[in-house]
């Protein structure tokens, strides 16, 4: 059995490595494309108007300013790229829960 300052060595390296690997992995975050209301900035009218906007769920577009609700969800499981390209059904806003990226 080995000693215990040769376990203990053999444990901090592989978390180091551990550890490196997680640094240089790339974010996997997916996000989904929304059909949504917002409210009227100047009023607080809900319903103001339609916009498409991209996020990694629902829930997050509840903190984005002027948000009224999700009237669908458009597109699933885009990539940060996928969901920053406009097309017709996409803004090519995409909100992460804090800011627009």
């Amino acid at each position: 059995m080995p000693s215990e300052d040769i376990t203990s060595t053999l444990k901090e390296s592989y978390n180091r490595r551990h550890l490196k690997i997680a640094e240089d992995t790339i974010d996997m975050t997916t996000y989904n494309t929304y059909e949504v209301y917002l409210c009227d900035p100047e009023t607080g009218t809900s319903g103001w108007t339609i916009e498409f906007i991209s996020a990694p769920n629902a829930k997050a577009l509840e903190t984005m300013p002027h948000f009224d609700c999700v009237i669908l969800k458009q597109w699933t499981n885009q990539t940060l790229e996928s969901a920053k390209e406009p097309s017709e059904y996409c803004s090519g806003k995409v909100w992460d829960g804090e800011k627009f990226l």
